[in-house]
């Protein structure tokens, strides 16, 4: 479970990372995970969607309103569709969303 609906927690143990070049994860317990780098949206850029002022969040005189009512549900889909928009004009050739993995681990 996590704190806010339709979030999810990936756990990716560094022993599980598969060899460089693997593009898909073997199941063996040294290869349960891969990556390729898409691109990279950086909290600067979605701090500065939403500048604020001094009695904002301030960080080395950059003040932003990006994280008012962190625990709101309604303003956290914002700030992750607000991401993925970033992602989405920074990177228009990359997928902005993956499917969700199934889960196959076995108790």
């Amino acid at each position: 479970d996590t704190s806010f609906p339709d979030g999810v927690w990936y756990s990716l143990p560094l022993a599980g990372r598969c060899p460089a070049g693997s593009l898909q994860p073997s199941g063996e317990k040294d290869c349960t995970w891969t990556f390729s780098e898409a691109g990279m949206v950086t909290l600067g850029e979605l701090e500065a969607i939403s500048q604020g002022d001094e009695d904002d969040n301030c960080c080395e005189g950059v003040c932003t309103k990006f994280w008012h009512d962190a625990w709101d549900e309604a303003a956290s889909k914002g700030r992750a569709s607000a991401a993925a928009t970033l992602f989405s004009k920074k990177f228009p050739g990359m997928p902005s969303d993956l499917p969700q993995p199934a889960c196959d681990f076995k108790v």
